[in-house]
């Protein structure tokens, strides 16, 4: 049976409470769209957050009625694909949304029911923010609710009192997080944030600390064979501060492990017992011991978690800064987990050179990890560059597609792929351009197409691959384009590629393509 779409604002205009009864009997699979106005429209979080409480409250008032029910956020609405169970109670309750949904825009709208309405809605909105989180079918909708919510707080204009009330009952909220309602899934508070997730670090001081194996499997978007590696922060001169891992070297999100940590204080300090934390100073937000960390960063560098003496933090890796109303930080404040700038990378690796190569030749193991890319022509480099792409286990590696052979009509596309979904992040479409240059040559920026790429096949991100070096105008044409369209970007040139090569891992990848 095919199946009907809806949208939601038309059903009161189509349809008596008896036609689309008989309607919803005949046609068992219904895509209900719902529109939501202000997803690429609203100058305030609030508004959107508006939308996704209206959704919210939609999908949880009709679930009981479905045999099966799934939402999908697009960019302009949200679509509930659903097969029909109890047509008349589902008929009535969608017949009275579509008579209140847009309400200022339709004459005839009768008040008492847009009343009574707004007094459900209000209800049903007051449970959210019970204690002991409710167990919705739709969690996903009310953290992305929650997450609107919690970033437009600054457009309440709370006075102080109220603020103060506000968070003494919400600390977490104070600091750009929100109890998160996968909760009640995962008998354990979880606190969400676009950047970060806080979760104790036991229930009680006799328990091991809750495993998040499975959280990252189910919802952190991590493919199942990822693989944690144990870390270090390091300060080296006067650099930026990095986790090291084995396998990958990332920018320590070095303020927002600190907007954490003294978030999880304040959320936990009244539940553990002190000597969980009593090494903890909250005027400087880290513990006075360094050796209360435990840090672990994934093979790909796409993820690090930290644990302490009262939580354990979650960070993934983002391409572009978050800002946090609640503090005044520069526009590089390091919030989230990020890949290191080139200069910072190039200068790292420079230091780490020197002292590699010194203790290489003291111990006689002097190793060469370059690559003899005059084996390859554009073809076997497109080809090796989709195999590369498993070094990330951010993206779903079943939905990798070559665009063709190499010199193929392609549209700036030689390889599309998407990313594996997350909480309160859907999987997105990322399109990459392998580039082979001669030796020592270098990608401007002049080289390579982005924008008209990226609008052309809707991508949201965009991942260069070169055998060369990058310039600086293609650096900075990128750069620009992640800041100014929040899109995700990834640029390996030969350094990176040598490096993933030369780990054991790979050595099959290596062998197959160079020989050696």
């Amino acid at each position: 049976m095919s199946t009907q779409i809806l949208a939601l604002e038309k059903i009161d205009q189509l349809f008596t409470i008896d036609s689309l009864c008989e309607y919803l009997e005949s046609h068992k699979s219904i895509k209900l769209i719902v529109k939501c106005e202000m997803f690429d429209s609203a100058n305030s979080n609030l508004s959107i957050a508006d939308d996704y409480l209206f959704s919210l409250f939609l999908g949880e008032s009709i679930y009981p009625f479905c045999s099966s029910i799934s939402c999908l956020v697009n960019l302009r609405s949200i679509d509930f694909d659903l097969s029909v169970e109890n047509p008349c109670e589902l008929g009535i309750i969608l017949l009275r949304f579509s008579e209140v949904c847009y309400s200022e825009g339709k004459d005839d709208c009768n008040e008492t029911i847009l009343d009574s309405f707004q007094e459900l809605k209000i209800n049903f909105q007051n449970k959210l923010f019970e204690s002991n989180k409710p167990r919705l079918i739709f969690h996903e909708l009310a953290d992305s609710y929650m997450a609107n919510l919690v970033a437009g707080e600054s457009d309440l204009d709370y006075d102080e009192d109220s603020a103060k009330s506000h968070y003494s009952l919400h600390p977490e909220e104070e600091f750009g997080f929100w109890h998160s309602f996968l909760s009640p899934y995962l008998n354990y508070d979880l606190y969400s944030s676009p950047w970060a997730w806080i979760i104790p670090y036991h229930a009680n001081k006799s328990e091991e600390p809750h495993n998040i194996e499975t959280l990252l499997l189910s919802y952190g978007g991590m493919s199942e064979n990822f693989i944690m590696e144990e870390a270090d922060n390091l300060v080296f001169n006067s650099l930026p501060s990095i986790v090291l891992s084995q396998s990958v070297m990332m920018q320590f999100p070095r303020i927002g492990f600190n907007i954490a940590q003294k978030c999880a204080y304040s959320i936990f300090k009244k539940d553990i017992d002190s000597d969980s934390y009593s090494n903890f100073n909250p005027k400087v937000n880290h513990f006075r011991d360094a050796k209360t960390y435990q840090i672990l960063l994934s093979e790909d560098g796409s993820l690090m978690t930290i644990r302490d003496n009262f939580a354990q933090y979650i960070f993934f890796v983002d391409h572009y800064d978050y800002s946090v109303d609640h503090y005044d930080y520069s526009s590089d404040a390091e919030i989230s987990l990020k890949n290191l700038d080139v200069s910072v990378e190039q200068d790292y690796q420079n230091a780490f050179d020197i002292i590699a190569d010194k203790l290489s030749y003291l111990a006689g193991n002097h190793i060469d990890i370059s690559c003899p890319w005059n084996k390859l022509d554009d073809e076997l480099f497109e080809q090796l560059c989709y195999d590369l792409i498993a070094y990330s286990s951010n993206f779903d590696l079943d939905t990798r597609q070559k665009m063709g052979k190499s010199r193929s009509r392609d549209g700036g596309r030689d390889i599309e792929v998407y990313t594996r979904s997350r909480l309160n992040k859907p999987k997105s479409k990322w399109i990459v351009q392998c580039k082979l240059l001669q030796r020592s040559a270098t990608l401007a920026g002049s080289k390579v197409q982005v924008s008209d790429v990226i609008d052309q096949y809707g991508a949201e991100g965009f991942w260069i691959m070169t055998n060369g070096v990058i310039d600086a105008t293609l650096h900075d044409k990128l750069d620009a384009i992640s800041r100014n369209r929040k899109i995700g970007i990834e640029k390996w040139d030969y350094l990176k590629i040598e490096r993933i090569l030369a780990k054991p891992k790979y050595q099959n990848i290596r062998k197959r393509y160079f020989g050696v």
